[in-house]
């Protein structure tokens, strides 16, 4: 069969990624969707439409190549969007992770922590267990300085932008209030009744924030006060106690789906330069 009469199908399929790996996953598509030469698929499209050949045969190829190029263009515009806000999540956690790592004689510290609680998983950024208690933290690295984020007195969380104009709402309160009640039915089942936990919502952009709530919601150079200001409850053995308890109980981290455009887009790319040679040696 003629290469050009195959069909060119663009059905993606999904690779399940930790987070991490997902971001090394979006770059290396990156990498291989430049090299596409985009540019010669131009020049022959060009060609043959201009060309005296009304053929069927170079109509399809020619279509062929517009719809490769089309989808190569979708797949390099949802690939930026996606390593973009990744990238900017991870950065943010890097942050934190610096400091809590810095001080890590004063506590124990567990990251991108998931635990299955009585059926119920839940993916903490951090959990840091110091002498005051447990405290759980949210990471959030939204907009720029430009950006405004206000919290209400329910504390929704909403991002404006330069003129004011609301760009997106984000509701980390509710997740963070199901993740305090789960840990401390938890820390229940462990033995720890009357153990304090404590939530953060770190902030790590520069984003100008508006607080009107009671939620504890601060930038990463708060954090270590915040924990160091907690009232001492427990010592040393029993931190690592918790701190052990939890580690055994930990899941791996949650894998998400990310779209594998590559194996599609080169399998039809390969297709298409063979259509387009087979195409020019009849032309000779």
């Amino acid at each position: 069969m003629k290469s050009y009469l195959i069909p060119k199908k663009y059905n993606y399929f999904y690779k399940y990624l930790e987070t991490n790996k997902g971001i090394s996953f979006i770059k290396e598509q990156q990498a291989k969707l430049s090299n596409f030469n985009i540019e010669l698929l131009n020049n022959y499209r060009d060609f043959i439409i201009s060309s005296s050949d009304k053929s069927i045969e170079s109509e399809v190829i020619a279509n062929d190549i517009q719809l490769f190029i089309e989808e190569s263009q979708k797949a390099a515009t949802y690939m930026q969007k996606d390593y973009y806000r990744l990238s900017k999540g991870y950065e943010g956690e890097d942050k934190v992770k610096n400091i809590l790592y810095t001080y890590e004689e004063n506590w124990k510290v567990l990251h991108n922590a998931t635990v299955n609680i009585n059926g119920y998983v839940i993916e903490n950024d951090f959990i840091v267990i110091s002498k005051g208690g447990v405290s759980l933290i949210e990471v959030k690295n939204i907009g720029t300085h430009l950006d405004k984020l206000k919290i209400d007195e329910l504390g929704r969380l909403t991002r404006f932008n330069r003129y004011n104009k609301e760009v997106d709402s984000i509701d980390v309160v509710t997740q963070n209030n199901r993740h305090l009640a789960y840990i401390k039915q938890y820390l229940n089942k462990i033995g720890y009744t009357n153990i304090p936990i404590y939530s953060y919502i770190v902030i790590t952009s520069n984003i100008r924030i508006e607080n009107k709530s009671n939620f504890k919601i601060i930038g990463p150079n708060q954090l270590y006060e915040e924990i160091k200001s907690q009232e001492n409850k427990i010592d040393s053995k029993e931190i690592n106690y918790i701190y052990n308890c939890i580690l055994m109980d930990l899941l791996e981290e949650v894998k998400y789906p990310y779209t594998d455009y590559i194996s599609v887009l080169e399998g039809n790319y390969n297709i298409i330069l063979k259509s387009i040679k087979e195409y020019m040696d009849s032309l000779s």
